[in-house]
């Protein structure tokens, strides 16, 4: 039997931060029965670092299938490199964890058991419950509050969240072949790659949200550069919108456009509107209501209550599916 479960994490001048990372898959790996082990795949991709990255991994012997690979040529762009990596694994699920993020102990074993009961039922995704942490502070308690298995509609999620925010770490877990009918990640993004296949990869199945935890993730600050970054690549998202979601209607459209520019002025803050729209990348006129700070605030504090309220109800639902699924109904 091939690979159940691949991972991949993808790494770039990684080398203060990959030893904590392969060390955490080591330990989650160590609790794993063989059967599950000898399911496992485990790659690292190297984007040609400068620094010992790549020597750091190979360092590294799991009992499990494991490879360092470097990419053809170093890539600009993150998201080439992450596209690169997923494309080599073989497993029937794929994920990334990327470098400076951690497994967590129990996690791995979380995840096959998700996978088992899944089995052929038609999600393209799985999630877990995860931990934050920052350089200076300890995990944080673990997210979301609901403890309870939930099998969450796909096209219930693009139309009610995602359009708005993107509530899921990177480390989430694709069905592969629903990663491969999307087209895989879209290398025109640098910041917003995930949100935007999360939207994609969601029209291929259902979200199966497991009640254990996955990992640990790591949350830090950005600078002004990736400010920009953000706010060009939130606005290109909404202005696509339709065709990612073909079926969300024009209200929710017009929602989600204003959601996306209270982020923008939020993370450009006092520039002129002439520079807003350069850095957006499109004419001044096409900007519409641009908002001021407090409307902005005011906006985004709607958008957090209205995805707050949105996954509260969809995960009573899923719930309650997976319930009467465990009974041996459809």
């Amino acid at each position: 039997m091939g690979a159940l479960l691949s991972i991949v994490v993808p790494v770039y001048n990684g080398g203060a931060f990959l030893p904590k990372c392969l060390e955490s898959l080591h330990r989650a790996i160590a609790l794993l029965t063989p059967e599950q082990r000898d399911r496992l795949e485990l790659l690292v991709c190297d984007n040609c670092s400068t620094d010992n990255s790549q020597q750091l991994a190979e360092l590294f012997s799991f009992p499990c299938a494991y490879r360092v690979l470097q990419t053809p040529q170093h890539y600009d762009n993150r998201t080439e490199n992450w596209r690169y990596g997923l494309e080599q694994l073989t497993g029937t699920w794929i994920m990334m964890l990327h470098a400076d993020d951690l497994m967590a102990e129990e996690g791995l074993g979380a995840i096959f058991r998700a996978c088992a009961w899944v089995g052929d039922r038609p999600a393209a995704m799985l999630t877990g419950r995860i931990r934050t942490f920052t350089d200076h502070h300890p995990p944080s308690r673990i997210q979301p509050y609901w403890g309870l298995p939930n099998w969450i509609d796909g096209e219930a999620l693009r139309r009610h969240v995602l359009p708005y925010i993107c509530p899921f770490v990177p480390f989430c877990v694709m069905r592969r072949s629903a990663y491969q009918a999307v087209g895989g990640l879209d290398v025109q993004y640098e910041l917003v790659q995930d949100w935007d296949l999360w939207l994609r990869l969601l029209g291929q199945g259902a979200l199966f949200a497991f009640p254990e935890v996955f990992g640990l993730w790591r949350t830090h600050g950005f600078s002004e550069k990736y400010s920009r970054i953000f706010a060009r690549e939130h606005m290109a998202i909404a202005q696509k919108i339709q065709t990612l979601v073909p079926r969300l209607p024009a209200a929710e459209v017009a929602l989600c456009r204003r959601s996306q520019l209270a982020k923008v002025k939020n993370w450009l803050r006092d520039l002129p509107l002439e520079e807003v729209a350069t850095i957006l990348e499109i004419p001044p006129n096409a900007l519409g209501s641009y908002p001021d700070m407090p409307t902005a605030q005011q906006h985004l504090r709607w958008s957090e209550r209205h995805v707050s309220q949105q996954l509260y109800r969809l995960r009573i639902l899923g719930s309650l599916r997976h319930g009467i699924q465990r009974l041996g109904g459809t």
